[in-house]
């Protein structure tokens, strides 16, 4: 499988050349997993910031869990950006990844 990078996400790409629908918490973890890499911090790191705990930010990334609307504020401010930049992050490849 191959990810299509735009912008910070994502699109995959099975060997088929297939398109793969991915979900909205898929879309996010991925995007929680780029932000939080490109500021050179480890899950534990994150998590520590965001008063959470390390298993609960690799569910987030793996997509295998909905964060409320709490959890994206102290995620978003511990990646010292504003909870709408780290949703406008999502929003446009969103768009294309549910448009057939």
């Amino acid at each position: 499988m191959q990810t299509i990078v735009r912008g910070l996400i994502v699109t995959c790409i099975l060997p088929s050349v297939k398109r793969v629908k991915l979900s909205n918490e898929d879309l996010f973890g991925i995007v929680v997993r780029q932000l939080r890499t490109q500021k050179g911090l480890s899950q534990e790191k994150l998590a520590d910031l965001c008063e959470l705990d390390r298993t609960y930010i690799s569910l987030i990334e793996r997509g295998l869990r909905q964060p409320t609307l709490k959890t994206i504020f102290r995620i978003a401010f511990s990646l010292q950006i504003t909870p709408s930049e780290l949703i406008h992050h999502i929003e446009g490849d969103w768009n294309e990844t549910t448009t057939d």
